[in-house]
């Protein structure tokens, strides 16, 4: 059996759109066999999320089987022996991929958690992965991309070892947290800024699982949840750090509250900054680097083109690495500040640092 937290390269976020359309590309070629894609990594990583959203994006029929809540029969079918012989009857999931191959449709299998099954269940997948057929059908032929994901034994998520004929039946990926990409996503979901100038400040809270010890943590996951109960819920403070302790744990809610106190009261009005960018204080990097990454990150959420002058003029006085953050942001949320041509003047005065996104 294959010990599934061998390293492989990690897949860059900015690859998997890529390496699932070539898979498909591949199946459409040679549409008898099989060319499954699965990808491991750490909890909260957005594994399935990203599966997922690419098949509802390419208009597929997406059928989801949680693995981990399989039974071998769940998977391959039911053996019938009520007859003069023996039957395999198809699975459920197995009639929904039927029904909509009869319909002409575009199918994505899923096999959710696949490392956490039992290994007889992940056995029973065999024939399904490489062979296209389940309960004696064949559905080689349709157009069907077969995708896995779950966690490695290093993740501490209760895995089993796959076995060795099943590993080489699939190309593994493994997907590893990143901050680039977790910002890119909250700033196009809408997170709020303090959030994503939290994270600048303290990119090891992106994913955090030190302890392992079954106490909650941070993860791109949990990022998004604080996301969407700041986005719609207004809690008093105290009741915010109980929340937030019970999605990221309590050692990392309580620097938040912290910093979130920070945020809401600036020592300095980002539209005093605005009015006056080439005069306007800066704080201390050295001894107040909490107050600097929240106040850029809160300038990075107000600037428009008409105040982008005044955000790079400002940005050029601050230190780069505080700076080339604030940009990154402000970039990517406003396609519209990449033609202005301040924009172009901080970017030529840090490409040896900034790269297009």
């Amino acid at each position: 059996m294959a010990d599934n937290s061998a390293k492989f390269i990690p897949l860059p976020y900015d690859g998997i759109e890529t390496i699932l359309n070539g898979a498909i590309t591949v199946q459409e070629k040679d549409p008898t066999k099989g060319y499954s894609v699965g990808i491991v990594g750490k909890s909260g990583v957005g594994k399935s999320a990203i599966m997922v959203e690419h098949s509802r994006k390419l208009g597929r029929t997406i059928i989801e089987v949680v693995l981990s809540h399989c039974t071998p029969s769940d998977v391959s079918g039911i053996i019938d022996i009520s007859g003069d012989y023996t039957v395999q009857k198809m699975p459920e999931w197995g009639k929904r991929l039927f029904d909509a191959l009869d319909r002409d449709e575009k199918v994505t299998l899923l096999f959710e958690e696949y490392p956490t099954a039992a290994i007889d269940t992940m056995t029973a997948t065999s024939r399904i992965i490489y062979d296209l057929e389940v309960a004696g059908r064949s559905f080689a032929g349709g157009d069907v991309l077969i995708l896995l994901n779950g966690n490695r034994r290093e993740d501490k998520a209760a895995v089993n070892r796959i076995p060795e004929h099943l590993v080489s039946r699939v190309q593994w990926f493994t997907l590893e947290p990143d901050l680039e990409a977790t910002k890119a996503y909250g700033i196009a979901n809408g997170w709020p800024s303090w959030i994503l100038a939290f994270l600048n400040w303290h990119p090891e809270a992106l994913h955090d699982q030190a302890d392992k010890d079954g106490s909650q943590f941070p993860c791109p996951r949990s990022w998004a949840k604080i996301a969407a109960w700041a986005n719609a819920v207004q809690l008093e403070p105290r009741l915010e750090l109980i929340s937030m302790a019970g999605t990221i744990g309590v050692g990392w809610a309580t620097q938040v509250a912290a910093f979130l106190k920070v945020f809401r009261n600036l020592p300095l009005n980002p539209a005093e900054i605005f009015a006056d960018p080439e005069n306007a204080d800066i704080p201390d990097p050295a001894t107040k680097a909490d107050v600097l990454w929240a106040l850029l990150g809160s300038l990075a959420h107000q600037v428009d083109k008409k105040k982008a002058d005044a955000f790079v003029t400002y940005l050029l006085r601050c230190p780069p690495e505080f700076a080339v953050c604030s940009f990154k942001e402000a970039h990517k949320r406003d396609s519209d500040l990449r033609k202005t041509e301040a924009f172009t003047k901080f970017y030529l005065a840090n490409e040896d640092v900034l790269f297009d996104d």
